[in-house]
């Protein structure tokens, strides 16, 4: 019997634990990664332990082996067999700060699902609706001379009350002011297509017009606003910088972008006084 111990050396112990999954090529990086994590987007679930990742979603279940790669702010996790991916998420990294893991589906020519695995006690309040408006920001705009405009939100066909001539799809709006005058992009991308695109110079007029649409619609008094929670729900944004300096930003993100508190059809109804090719009559 003694001289069976002699013969087990340290090396001999570390090996067997990495053949079991109970080591870790980088154990002190991973330490935090151990345990079970919940997706706030959905029922899957991921469980660690050791150099072992087990993937739970409904009645299906793959289990991976595991590496990390350690950076200044995050720690990415890798599967060293085959093409490196982990079947349905194309990436895993872990941020510390957050303390959660974020990846994306795995699927070709479509946005895909996000995740965003956080501990199950933490997952009520990732859904929380935050308020982080800036209160201190200017509720009144004395310029009528916009040199930058953006506007930028998700269609889901009558999301915001919109009417069915405009396409489902991400929708892009921008205005800018160059030295030969404005130009203006209005882009509605679908998962894999474009939907709408107008590329084309507008007159000083039109963007004077704009101007006061944004006026008229009460959209100064709520610029500093500012609501999220931490799902993947699309959200929508909207900027404007004007000649005096003085600016608008407002946005939502998650699912505090379900409503906005502007009216994006009165927005577009004047975004159509251009001929923008594909919107239905």
């Amino acid at each position: 019997m003694k001289s069976l111990w002699r013969r087990v050396t340290p090396f001999t112990v570390l090996a067997a634990l990495m053949l079991f999954g109970l080591g870790c090529a980088k154990d002190a990086d991973a330490a935090p990664l151990q345990g079970k994590w919940v997706d706030v987007n959905g029922d899957t679930v991921l469980e660690i332990k050791g150099n072992r990742m087990t993937v739970l979603w409904g009645q299906w279940r793959e289990d991976y082996h595991i590496t990390t790669k350690k950076t200044d702010y995050c720690i990415y996790l890798e599967n060293p067999v085959g093409s490196g991916d982990f079947g349905m998420f194309s990436s895993l990294v872990y941020y510390p700060e957050d303390n959660c893991i974020t990846g994306r589906e795995n699927v070709l020519d479509a946005e895909g699902h996000t995740y965003r695995f956080v501990r199950e006690e933490q997952k009520a309040k990732e859904l929380e609706i935050v308020d982080l408006s800036d209160e201190k920001a200017a509720k009144t705009i004395e310029s009528q001379e916009i040199t930058e405009f953006s506007l930028n939100f998700s269609n889901g066909y009558g999301s915001y009350g919109l009417d069915d001539r405009w396409p489902g799809g991400r929708y892009s709006w921008e205005i800018e002011q160059r030295e030969d005058g404005y130009f203006m992009r209005f882009d509605v991308m679908g998962d894999s297509y474009v939907a709408m695109r107008f590329e084309e110079p507008v007159t000083e007029e039109y963007v004077r017009g704009l101007a006061a649409l944004i006026e008229r619609e009460g959209i100064p008094a709520q610029n500093g606003y500012y609501q999220k929670n931490n799902s993947s729900a699309h959200g929508w944004s909207l900027w404007v910088r004007y000649a005096s300096k003085e600016r608008l930003s407002l946005r939502a993100d998650g699912d505090a972008a379900a409503t906005c508190v502007f009216s994006i059809p009165n927005l577009l109804d004047y975004a159509a006084q251009q001929p923008l090719e594909g919107l239905r009559d």
